[in-house]
């Protein structure tokens, strides 16, 4: 075997099984003694290789040299003198240490080439040197090196000649960047390594991945990058990171200032009053073909939950009912006869545009799937559709990767999302239905909520290896063109190998978190350097989908506030257009207009003019409030990772051993901020002691973590019940929710306490909500909310009281023609026998027999 030379004392080695020692001679071999068996050889080739000085840490951890002393010094030999300067050889290689490195031994090893090295080193008077070797330096050492030459370089610039200000300039900034072009190339050659923040060196970043990583908590970083994008100007450094954060790619590129969310205004005057109450209708009231089903028992229900204080309803108005028969072919036909009978009983209207597809989540029982020429074209673009690392494509929604492709008939998704609401607005306008729409929900994933699908439930093979409870689920990035903005994403971050793919140790669908590399609490690649970056990424591109579906929406229904809507004097202005202004046409085979010769005119988007042939005259138009929608990812909430909700794009983390803590839900709260929209979110019934501990469910800190980021942006939040529930425990954890905490509108600025919720929508209207005792807990917790929540005092007079609206409910009193407006006797059953084949149950299939 080859032995690296310098054994400066015998050493116990072994060859093979054998045991012997090895001892150094002065002519440069070595003997090997074992069981009185003597063997010599010479050394190899590299036996000319010194021996590294001793080293020694500093206090900063890093290495240093420390020199010998004199007495160490090599004796020269037969080869000459120590060339090697001050390096240092031991005595078994100072006969060797002038040897010149191009004649050297072959690796056998013989006496006579031995002999011939010597030989041809001895007539070698000036022997090449040894390089030394490099030290290798520790960040602190590089920075005080940095220091020390940009002080050179001024105290250089001073001791000559007074410059001008412009050379001086010059000079300091020739070496910043020298300073920055060594740490760039230095963070280019560096493999991922964990302990690093990616945003400590953040001269590399372009605008545009500055913008997205910094929404998901690197703002402290971000000051350095907006000054270099936005201008330098010290005062304004705040306005600038707003400007980066908020802003889109373009103007981030560019140099646009985006919105200014400094001067949060914060509206608590709705928390006077008492939290509405609506209540979400079934998911199969309008069929797959759009007609109007149980429309006996929906009238019926509807002028019940008038009745007993219920301020409206919630309904899906799904895209592949509307726009079924093919491309701008819109059939408003069953949702405006719905709008007539809501308005007939004097409740308001919350629609939900839903871009998603149905069935295919907990309490999906109704199956709509997308619009059949959305599924021909994915069937031409597969990467139409999110996908999974096995290379599965979720049919439920559109990639939000898509969301500019012109990929559905010459249009983008985007454009089909805002042509689809601009035809219901003009239809529903035309029917003068207009002011009954109290919010649109704007769908901006699964579920209508602002997420990916990390989590499908295989509805058709249940034990199948996609998403159970409480599995992680899995990253969705894995179609082209999310692989191809992943790859952008890792260039322009200086790694160009992050890019190839999604985290390899991520697990699968129903895998724990501490059964993978890259969720496990300690020591996961979560908290790596490239764990942050690619969680950055992921939920960056969740939250500019949201901003771009918001912007869309804004563009249809424009308005200023959204606590009772907007009211806007309408004119003739630029980009007027005659007739239906939305892409394709609407059909409506109900009522038609009340004055069938007036003309509709639109001007741009947002202010309509009615009039006859002769006159103008103007309205004033009502609009709906914005919302979107946050998923509930309350499993494994109490872990350090938060692995649910990083595959469902929330990067909501605590701290880790490296990596600091982030909140996933505040850059989502703060573009609700810009475009004026509410929160619509989950888990207002749940506690985290009714669910398994293994599974680290949160739901309550989940829930008051969001309503804290809401505060301090202004942001109104409004409340569902994640599962239908009609037990007490439920009823009184969602009247505490709504309540809020104290009534300091200081403290609720600031998130200390929690503001009232806006809003409350149960889930759902059902034909188990009329069963006797259901509907009696379900009247007196809607009593109790108009009595226990807002903060103005309500009389004792004035309060409702549940056995009076039961009275009124089941009063005998009739017309002369035998009808009344409240609820017969036999109200209930008779709802109840209608719903037998129509409202589905949402509870077991005992609940169903009875």
């Amino acid at each position: 075997p080859r032995l690296r030379g310098g054994l400066a004392a015998p050493r116990v080695v072994s060859i093979g099984a054998s045991v012997g020692e090895c001892a150094p001679h002065s002519n440069g071999e070595f003997s090997w003694t074992k069981k009185n068996t003597s063997f010599s050889f010479l050394k190899a080739s590299r036996a000319r290789r010194v021996l590294r000085p001793p080293r020694a840490s500093t206090e900063d951890g890093a290495v240093k040299e420390v020199a010998g002393d004199s007495d160490t010094e090599p004796e020269p030999g037969g080869g000459g003198e120590n060339a090697g300067g001050d390096q240092r050889l031991t005595d078994a290689d100072g006969a060797n240490a002038g040897a010149d490195s191009n004649e050297s031994s072959d690796d056998e090893g013989n006496a006579a080439s031995s002999t011939k090295t010597s030989e041809n080193a001895e007539s070698d008077p000036a022997p090449r040197p040894v390089p030394p070797r490099r030290t290798k330096m520790s960040r602190k050492q590089k920075k005080a090196a940095g220091k020390a030459a940009a002080k050179a370089a001024a105290k250089e610039a001073d001791s000559m000649s007074p410059p001008s200000e412009d050379a001086a300039e010059t000079a300091a900034r020739r070496v910043a960047d020298s300073l920055s072009n060594t740490k760039m190339l230095a963070n280019r050659r560096k493999h991922p390594r964990k302990g690093v923040d990616l945003l400590l060196p953040v001269d590399y970043l372009s605008p545009a991945l500055a913008q997205k990583m910094a929404r998901n908590g690197h703002l402290s970083a971000l000051q350095r990058v907006a000054s270099n994008v936005l201008g330098t100007d010290a005062s304004s450094d705040q306005k600038n990171v707003e400007a980066v954060l908020y802003g889109s790619s373009a103007q981030a590129e560019t140099g646009v200032k985006g919105v200014d969310l400094l001067g949060v205004t914060h509206d608590f005057a709705y928390a006077k009053t008492p939290t509405p109450v609506f209540v979400m209708l079934p998911l199969d009231v309008v069929s797959r073909d759009g007609a109007l089903r149980h429309k006996r028992a929906l009238e019926t229900s509807l002028m019940a939950l008038k009745k007993i204080g219920v301020e409206g309803v919630m309904i899906d108005v799904w895209w592949g009912i509307v726009e079924r028969d093919g491309p701008g072919l819109y059939d408003w036909t069953a949702y405006l006869e719905l709008l007539d009978l809501v308005e007939h009983a004097g409740l308001k209207l919350n629609a939900v545009m839903s871009f998603h597809a149905c069935g295919a989540n907990v309490g999906d029982y109704f199956k709509v799937s997308l619009p059949k020429w959305v599924l021909d074209a994915a069937s031409e673009d597969p990467d139409l559709f999110f996908t999974d690392q096995y290379g599965y494509r979720n049919p439920e929604c559109i990639s939000l990767w898509a969301d500019n492709a012109m990929t559905l008939g010459g249009r983008t998704p985007l454009q089909c999302y805002a042509d689809f609401m601009r035809s219901f607005r003009d239809a529903v306008s035309d029917e003068g239905l207009f002011g009954v729409l109290s919010e649109v929900s704007v769908g901006c994933g699964p579920c209508g909520e602002l997420r990916y699908p990390a989590y499908p439930e295989n509805k058709v093979s249940p034990n199948s290896s996609q998403w159970q409870f409480p599995g992680i689920g899995e990253f969705q990035c894995y179609d082209q063109r999310a692989l191809g903005n992943l790859a952008r994403a890792g260039s322009e971050a200086g790694h160009i190998e992050w890019g190839g793919a999604g985290p390899h140790d991520a697990g699968g669908y129903n895998n724990l978190p501490h059964e993978t590399g890259f969720f496990t609490a300690h020591e996961g690649s979560w908290d790596s350097e490239y764990g942050q970056f690619f969680l950055s990424w992921y939920a960056g591109e969740l939250v500019e989908h949201g901003d771009r579906m918001l912007r869309c929406a804004r563009n249809v229904f424009e308005r200023d506030d959204d606590a009772t809507g907007l009211n806007i004097s309408e004119g003739i202005g630029e980009g007027v257009s005659e007739g239906n202004s939305s892409t394709g046409t609407f059909s409506k085979k109900g009522k038609k207009a009340a004055v069938a010769e007036e003309s509709v005119t639109t001007v741009g988007t947002f202010v309509t003019t009615v009039g006859t042939a002769d006159t103008q005259n103007t309205e004033k138009k009502h609009v709906p409030a914005l919302a979107i929608k946050c998923a509930g990812v309350h499993w494994w909430y109490n872990s350090r990772s938060h692995a649910a909700e990083l595959t469902a794009g929330y990067f909501n983390t605590r701290s880790g051993d490296r990596a600091p803590e982030r909140d996933g839900y505040e850059p989502i709260v703060a573009i609700c901020g810009v475009h004026g929209a509410r929160l619509n979110f989950t888990c207002a019934e749940m506690r985290d002691v009714e669910h398994p501990f293994f599974s680290r469910c949160g739901p309550e800190g989940l829930l008051r973590q969001i309503r804290a980021a809401a505060a301090r942006y202004g942001v109104k939040v409004a409340g569902e019940n994640a599962l239908c529930r009609f037990d007490q425990d439920a009823y009184e954890k969602i009247i505490t929710n709504c309540r809020g905490e104290g009534e300091d509108a200081a403290l609720w600025a600031t998130g200390t306490l929690l503001p009232p919720m806006a809003s409350f929508t149960f889930l759902r209207l059902s034909k188990e909500l009329f069963e006797d005792d259901n509907f009696r807990s379900f009247v007196r917790f809607v009593a109790r909310m108009a009595n226990e929540t807002g903060t103005a005092l309500v009389d004792e007079a004035h309060a409702v009281q549940a056995d009076e609206v039961f009275k009124s409910l089941f009063s005998e009193e009739t017309d002369a023609d035998g009808n009344s407006d409240t609820l017969r006797p036999g109200g209930l059953r008779d709802i109840r026998d209608e719903t037998s084949s129509g409202y589905v149950t949402t509870g077991s299939t005992e609940t169903e027999r009875g």
